[in-house]
């Protein structure tokens, strides 16, 4: 099976661990299994609304909360509540290189756009560039839309429904739990881009450390959100899904053929503020909000992953809140920033 397979992420097999719980509620190993691929399936693209799709067809409702229903390798909310949560914009690659004159005549790819924040920032700061943003889900709002960018619906786990050479910037950010096989993620990247055009991924990892700590002191003066964030990461491995992808994004792209000059860089998302770093305090107070409504955001994520009931994820997501801020604590979540250029002719 080819790296380009959606059955296949490159890497070779990346074992993940079935979770086991001991009397003190925390995991445990348990014998690895392989990961399962992507199913094999190309999509379509279709240009959508906010207000003509929210329906059924797209959205499936459990606990009251709606969720995507395109692809269930995307199992986490698409909601309201969700897309309070993934606003700002942040790039480090120089996007404004590869898009002079406020990117006239040039084309941008951004891949998961979740509520659109990020694409819209970006299609007003090169106006001049069109822009498209796909995602599985229609979340994406309808009004206040720059002239220059359009949205549409597509899965590039599945293939994306554009011509090769098409784009000057491919970027995606915090799709990890929505990629199995991140290596046909980057063939696709490599297929619509044009020679010479830019390719940015920006992706987590797991588990969510406490800077300065130790596992163990970290765990002794925050546990709930230790407990809370070993089930989460015990969800993405069994689910299939890579913890580890920001890093290894990085090693896919070199590995690919298609491009050069790879770079990457380390990253954080601080949880709350803490310190006395003002970068940090004003990015933690935006974020603590966001951090507060990540137990909700990822019940469904985890309980159907852990097989755990209510009443243990009731008393996890307690855990979790109780230790948001605590003094000495600085939550945080890591992150790999990942940049690369197409190459101008094709790998032999």
């Amino acid at each position: 099976m080819g790296p380009t397979d959606p059955g296949d992420d490159g890497l070779g097999k990346h074992p993940h661990n079935a979770p086991t719980y001991g009397p003190d509620g925390y995991l445990h190993p348990a014998p690895a299994r392989a990961r399962s691929g992507s199913p094999e399936s190309t999509s379509t693209c279709t240009t959508f609304s906010l207000t003509s799709t929210m329906d059924g067809r797209v959205f499936r409702e459990d606990g009251g909360r709606l969720y995507q229903a395109h692809n269930d390798e995307y199992a986490l909310p698409a909601d309201e509540l969700e897309q309070e949560c993934q606003g700002g914009r942040n790039y480090l690659a120089p996007i404004d290189q590869t898009l002079p004159n406020g990117g006239e005549g040039k084309r941008g790819l951004d891949i998961g756009v979740g509520t659109g924040a990020w694409v819209i920032e970006m299609a007003q700061e090169f106006p001049n560039a069109e822009w498209i943003g796909v995602d599985i889900a229609p979340v994406q709002r309808d009004t206040g839309i720059p002239d220059n960018l359009h949205f549409q619906q597509d899965d590039v786990t599945r293939g994306l429904g554009f011509p090769d050479s098409y784009f000057d910037v491919v970027h995606c950010r915090y799709i990890v739990l929505g990629v199995r096989n991140w290596a046909f993620v980057v063939s696709e990247f490599a297929r619509v881009l044009k020679p010479g055009g830019l390719a940015v991924f920006v992706e987590a990892q797991f588990p969510w450390p406490v800077e300065g700590l130790s596992d163990e002191q970290g765990r002794a003066l925050v546990p709930g959100y230790y407990k809370w964030v070993d089930y989460f990461t015990a969800a993405v491995e069994k689910r299939g899904f890579d913890p580890q992808a920001g890093k290894n994004i990085t090693r896919l792209v070199e590995r690919c053929g298609a491009f050069r000059n790879v770079s990457s860089t380390p990253g954080a998302m601080w949880l709350w503020a803490w310190g006395d770093d003002p970068h940090i305090q004003a990015g933690g107070k935006i974020l603590e909000k966001d951090t507060r409504v990540m137990p909700a955001t990822a019940k469904l994520f985890i309980q159907d992953a852990c097989e755990i009931p209510d009443s243990l994820y009731d008393e996890l997501a307690r855990g979790f809140l109780e230790d948001i801020g605590r003094p000495g604590a600085h939550g945080a979540v890591p992150m790999t920033h990942t940049w690369a250029w197409k190459k101008e002719t094709a790998p032999s």
